[in-house]
């Protein structure tokens, strides 16, 4: 029973979690991105 099911389960949801952790990589690549602007933004601040 489980091993009839399995691919059919597996298709969509293997494809929606590898998009899904493709889309997380680009957000925290995207987060690290906005906080080395902040600190860079920051210490310009201090230094002027």
């Amino acid at each position: 029973m489980n091993f009839i099911s399995t691919p059919m389960v597996t298709g969509p949801l293997g494809t929606t979690f590898c998009t899904s952790s493709k889309y997380l990589e680009e957000f925290i690549s995207g987060l690290k991105w906005v906080s080395t602007l902040m600190e860079n933004y920051n210490s310009i601040l201090m230094v002027s």
